[in-house]
């Protein structure tokens, strides 16, 4: 038996020389993350030196095995579904902004940590809105004109005096007289004046009149309207942005434990004191409080920068 195996090695060796076979390395992965961390490392060592990895999962179940390759495959699918919406939410905004294509369009991302600004009173952004909303100020200048056409109407009831005047002159190449002669003997100027008063038409005047100050009244109403709505909205707006900012408030605390929960269940895998699926669970509500927070952190920011619109600041 002896002389058989010492014949198999010699043949490998002779094999392995010529490179006929590939040496084959076993890497028994078992232990916590950083024991699992460093046998990957380890094999990957022996795979770029030319030998043949193989993982021995045996220390884990088969179950474990089985949940871990789906979770895998799970993850794999999730960011290939978040990729494809990104781009197509990047498609839209370059679409929105009228960009031809939106190769080479890339977003700003904000700092990794903001600062909460205290938020202006609805009152403070509806005063600075009247000043600066242009259907605010469309509705006023409509009900101004509105005035001014009340007393153009008036002014049927009141005696009209028109002066009128004209200058002339001719020239004929028929008469035997220089130019500067004719325009000076056919010289004529006239001057007049028209006086008219209403009698008859009052009944008209007082009508139009009537229709300009009900166009005045229609325009005040829809004045007071316009106001109303946009203070509704601001309040709308105020009120999501204090909703906002409580959310990212308290979705920063929630990160913030959940980073100390998996730290403490990464110490108990790694000694053995917890099973995978609690590790993974753990890491799984990690990711879920960091993604609640990052969506928390961009409302924040939007809903900020809409009552930033109201109040006619610039948005950066």
């Amino acid at each position: 038996m002896s002389i058989i195996r010492r014949w198999q090695r010699s043949c490998y060796k002779r094999m392995l020389k010529a490179r006929l076979v590939t040496p084959k390395v076993v890497v028994l992965m078992d232990g916590g993350i950083c024991s699992q961390m460093l046998q990957y490392l380890l094999g990957e060592f022996f795979r770029k030196r030319g030998c043949k990895v193989v993982y021995d999962l045996s220390f884990y179940t088969p179950a474990e095995v089985a949940e871990a390759k789906a979770r895998v495959a799970q993850d794999e699918m999730n960011a290939v579904q978040t990729g494809n919406n990104y781009q197509l939410a990047l498609l839209d905004l370059s679409q929105l902004i009228e960009l031809e294509t939106p190769e080479g369009f890339l977003l700003e991302n904000p700092a990794a940590t903001i600062e909460l600004i205290p938020l202006a009173s609805p009152d403070e952004i509806y005063q600075l809105a009247l000043g600066c909303k242009a259907s605010i100020q469309a509705a006023q200048y409509r009900l101004e004109g509105s005035k001014h056409s009340i007393r153009i109407a008036q002014s049927g009831y009141y005696p009209q005096l028109t002066l009128s005047g004209s200058l002339g002159t001719n020239y004929y190449s028929t008469i035997n007289r220089t130019f500067s002669q004719q325009m000076s003997d056919n010289f004529n100027k006239y001057i007049g004046f028209n006086l008219s008063v209403p009698i008859f038409n009052r009944l008209a005047t007082r009508n139009r009149v009537r229709t300009a100050r009900l166009q005045r009244e229609n325009y005040s109403l829809q004045l007071d309207n316009a106001k109303k709505d946009l203070y509704k909205e601001i309040q709308q707006a105020w009120y999501n942005a204090a909703a906002s900012e409580s959310k990212y408030t308290s979705s920063s605390v929630a990160a913030t434990a959940s980073e100390a929960s998996f730290k403490l269940m990464s110490e108990k895998y790694e000694n053995g004191k917890a099973n995978a699926v609690e590790y993974n669970e753990a890491k799984q509500n990690l990711m879920k409080a960091q993604s609640d927070e990052l969506q928390a952190k961009y409302e924040y920011l939007f809903r900020t920068k809409i009552l930033d619109f109201y109040k006619g600041e610039p948005i950066e």
